[in-house]
């Protein structure tokens, strides 16, 4: 929600409430909770459940010193070539970042935030060894922080997607009211398109409470209060009064 606020602008992130979390978690992120977050969950169980899932338990176990000197050189040469693998990936990501910006292209955010976390995985590990944090610990608080990444810039992408795309873009596999595209439930109200491209919030009798084009920019306490009063005849009088 923080990032479909974000997206879309308005300062309308006041008006979610905490039922919005799980009626927008259904319908548009769960096969994004079962593909980043239970996917990797299941295979750090499983590697875990295995006698010596890292290769410094090899090196601990290991009795033969030549044999030892050889992992630990194989280990220091994996982590070189990760290391340079992740910066070349976040070199080539700002270089792609820069060209869509330049050209004004449409921007994948949640790709380019999980990207970014690659610039700082090789310092990760590198503190994580420095603190002495090993092992599922350190594999956990990273998978957090890569998934939080991820469904913040989903959020993003979807909030820009609802305020930039036209009528006809958005009314596809969309709940229709009246006229208006519903494009994401706002607390009790809805937040809906209607064919000439204005956004507004709409009741459920597909009544408009707030247009967006009219008040471009407003404080999110100014619209809070004016789409969670009582909508009646004498606010919709004093509104007429106000313009």
């Amino acid at each position: 929600m923080a990032g479909y606020s974000l997206g879309f602008g308005g300062n309308i992130g006041g008006l979610f409430s905490a039922s919005d979390f799980f009626t927008i978690t259904i319908q548009r992120l769960i096969s994004t909770y079962v593909m980043s977050a239970g996917l990797p969950a299941v295979i750090l169980f499983l590697r875990h459940r295995s006698g010596k899932p890292y290769i410094s338990d090899e090196i601990a176990a290991e009795q033969d010193d030549l044999r030892k000197k050889r992992l630990e050189n194989t280990a220091a040469l994996m982590r070189i070539m990760v290391s340079v693998g992740f910066i070349v990936a976040f070199i080539l990501w700002c270089i792609i970042l820069f060209a869509e910006i330049y050209s004004d292209s449409w921007i994948e955010y949640y790709m380019f935030l999980t990207a970014a976390t690659l610039a700082i995985f090789p310092f990760w590990w590198k503190a994580a060894e420095r603190f002495k944090f090993y092992g599922m610990p350190v594999e956990i608080a990273w998978c957090i922080m890569s998934f939080a990444v991820g469904v913040v810039g989903l959020g993003l992408n979807a909030g820009e997607r609802d305020r930039r795309f036209s009528y006809a873009e958005l009314s596809q596999h969309r709940m229709h009211c009246a006229t208006h595209v519903v494009l994401t439930p706002i607390g009790t109200r809805f937040l809906s398109v209607t064919p000439d491209g204005v956004r507004h919030i709409i009741n459920d009798e597909c009544k408009v409470l707030f247009d967006f084009q009219k008040r471009p920019i407003f404080s999110e306490g100014t619209l809070y209060e004016l789409v969670m009063r009582k909508w009646d005849g004498k606010d919709a009088q004093s509104l007429d009064k106000a313009k």
